[in-house]
């Protein structure tokens, strides 16, 4: 929707629409940490449901090194490091560990689905307090540019309650590189989406959930 629709006031903390978010996330570091590092072989012998509570490297046997990459993208979460140190220091990591990166593309991929789940993850603890859900709408914003997957893009501006049970499949991540994200409006200003629109859309394959859930 690339719509910015400026801060929201939730539970004391101003929280960003977008990713460039002012503060360490703490709900994205807590849900960072909460997820267990495995094989994708552990991984994807998990129902569908649990997937978001695992954290795996495709094509990477070792646990140890998954947590180790695991602990690198927590540390770009409270600002320690940043995007380019983070994938200047994958090829060393991964070779201490006797393992070739697939490519600069995969490992630049396992940064970005790490930090948008846990963005993610801590935009649906917030917009979930007690205190503040019943106040707003939800709307599903796709970005709307030349790179947005067609899947996503018609899901661009679908505004509905919270607790509407089209989040539990529809909030983002979405897909590897996802850039989408849920954001509110309030709730006297919303207009309620007719989901036979948007009957026919559907998450990337392995994608459908919810990371905060």
């Amino acid at each position: 929707m690339s719509r910015m629709l400026g801060p929201l006031l939730l539970t004391g903390v101003i929280w960003s629409a977008f990713a460039d978010d002012p503060l360490p996330p703490a709900e994205a570091i807590e849900a960072l940490r909460a997820r267990i590092p495995m094989t994708a072989e552990a991984f994807f012998a998990l129902r569908q449901a649990y997937r978001r509570k695992g954290f795996t490297i495709a094509g990477v046997q070792s646990v140890d090194l998954i947590a180790r990459v695991q602990a690198e993208i927590e540390r770009a979460l409270e600002g320690q490091v940043t995007r380019e140190q983070f994938l200047a220091e994958m090829p060393r990591m991964f070779a201490r560990f006797g393992v070739s990166p697939a490519s600069a593309h995969h490992i630049e991929t396992v940064f970005i689905n790490g930090m948008q789940s846990s963005y993610n993850a801590g935009r649906w603890s917030m917009q979930t307090d007690p205190d503040v859900a019943d106040l707003f709408m939800w709307q599903y914003d796709a970005v709307d540019d030349d790179r947005t997957r067609p899947s996503h893009r018609a899901m661009d501006g679908v505004t509905l309650p919270s607790d509407d049970a089209i989040w539990t499949r529809w909030y983002p991540p979405n897909g590897h590189r996802c850039r989408c994200r849920i954001i509110t409006v309030p709730v006297d200003e919303a207009k309620r989406t007719d989901k036979r629109a948007i009957a026919r859309a559907a998450p990337d394959p392995g994608w459908e959930g919810n990371p905060g859930q």
